[in-house]
């Protein structure tokens, strides 16, 4: 993983890192004939949507992201915010939920 300089001051437990940039990430050749077998329909994306992913354990937002979330959100008519499912899915729609700023009204998490 690569840290900066000063990233031991974002944690309270002692950081150790190994040496090199981790982990490695070959890129994979597709094998056969592969089709998308799923559409943003399947997870309730409509047609046209231009979708921000937050690849990120939904858990783990903080309010700074959701901030830059609405922001982009404010200018872009057809964004959609897409999150990971978490096993906290009820206590991040709560704050989601509490959220001010999307003038389209609070997101909703669906389970998956």
């Amino acid at each position: 993983m690569s840290e900066t300089a000063e990233a031991q001051s974002h944690y309270s437990e002692r950081l150790v890192l190994l040496p090199g940039n981790h982990p490695h990430m070959h890129p994979m050749a597709p094998v056969g004939n592969f089709e998308a077998t799923l559409a943003k329909a399947d997870f309730g994306i409509p047609d046209g949507a231009h979708s921000y992913v937050a690849a990120q354990a939904a858990h783990k937002i903080r309010p700074a992201f959701l901030s830059a979330a609405a922001a982009i959100l404010e200018r872009d008519s057809r964004g959609v915010l897409v999150l990971l499912s978490s096993p906290r899915d009820a206590e991040v729609a709560a704050a989601i939920d509490g959220f001010a700023g999307c003038p389209r009204g609070p997101p909703s998490l669906s389970g998956g």
